[in-house]
């Protein structure tokens, strides 16, 4: 949507710098709505304003109109071998599939890429192939985006907000 009133909205990318129309990269905010800085900085931590704009922690895009497109969290996002891949985006790919009632996608640990993404899913029905469905999910996205392993699960583990465990999902795909 577009930013309210008296808030300017615009993405960049790692070095700072403002990035085109439709292309993703970090969400940064400012206007007199929002705070100055933190009371009490931490030290040694990247401060969350940069010459008056605010990190926001959160990755989307800026359409030709101006209006915000969030993908996810910075924070989410995995590093393939200097490639990134947006968990958000390769859910919306697995939950296309009829087979896949929800998905959650993380980083895992990889000795040859760094980190590669890997995805909990809670299957729609009772049993699911996940050879065949990596197979369905390489025609829609990057192969540099396939998670290199799916488990599924009749749960997903959550927080107290209702939100995935991204953490917990974590812990359970690096376990193997």
């Amino acid at each position: 949507g577009r930013p309210i009133t008296g808030v300017e909205v615009r993405i960049v990318g790692d070095d700072g710098r403002p990035l085109p129309a439709d292309e993703e990269g970090a969400i940064e905010v400012r206007g007199p709505v929002l705070m100055r800085r933190y009371l009490e900085e931490e030290k040694g931590a990247e401060p969350p304003l940069r010459e008056g704009w605010l990190r926001t922690g959160d990755t989307g895009r800026l359409d030709s109109d101006r209006r915000l497109h969030p993908t996810g969290r910075r924070d989410d996002r995995i590093i393939r071998g200097g490639e990134n891949v947006s968990p958000a985006e390769v859910e919306a790919a697995l939950v296309e599939d009829p087979s896949v009632e929800e998905a959650v996608v993380v980083g895992v640990p990889d000795a040859e890429w760094g980190e590669v993404p890997a995805a909990l899913i809670r299957p729609s029905g009772d049993a699911i192939d996940t050879e065949a469905l990596s197979e369905r999910l390489s025609g829609r996205i990057a192969r540099f985006k396939l998670p290199a392993r799916i488990r599924t699960s009749e749960e997903i583990p959550r927080l107290a907000s209702g939100k995935p465990d991204r953490s917990a999902v974590r812990e359970r795909l690096a376990a193997g």
